[in-house]
């Protein structure tokens, strides 16, 4: 009987999500060094980037048994992560904020201190991407021999 493959579309999507919130780790831990000091809120990003980066590890190698479905738990949480960033950026000005940084395409703003709107809605994405790549709905059909091998291996 034929074994099933371990390595999957969904896995190498899991895989690439981990080197993204490796990147985000890195950048927001150093776009927030100003800020951690006086807002316990700036660390959430960080804190949840570490979080994530181990549970997909451990739930790559635990796919089939619980790890996929812990995952998709975890990828859903980052959804709220980035879009509470994203209304502590804009302090609540969603729409205004979003205006003012597409005013850069067409007209030369000054440098201010304010920070980036969008950048916190990477974590939305993620989210999404991860989501979509552990949902049960997207995962590879199982064929009745692998599925005979799986009842015979456990």
């Amino acid at each position: 009987m034929k074994k099933p493959k371990f390595w999957t579309l969904n896995k190498s999507i899991v895989l690439a999500l981990i080197g993204g919130f490796g990147v985000l780790l890195v950048q927001v831990r150093y776009d927030h060094r100003s800020v951690v000091g006086d807002n316990a809120i700036a660390w959430i990003p960080i804190v949840y980037s570490i979080l994530m980066i181990v549970a997909s590890a451990v739930g790559l190698l635990f796919w089939t048994r619980g790890g996929r479905q812990t995952l998709l738990v975890g990828f859903l949480l980052a959804i709220p992560v980035g879009l509470a960033g994203y209304w502590f950026h804009t302090n609540g000005r969603l729409v205004r904020s979003v205006q003012h940084e597409l005013s850069a395409w067409v007209r030369k703003i000054p440098d201010d201190d304010k920070p980036p709107a969008l950048a916190p809605l990477a974590f939305a994405g993620f989210g999404i991407l991860g989501t979509l790549a552990c949902a049960k709905r997207f995962q590879p059909p199982i064929s009745s021999s692998q599925s005979l091998d799986a009842l015979l291996d456990s």
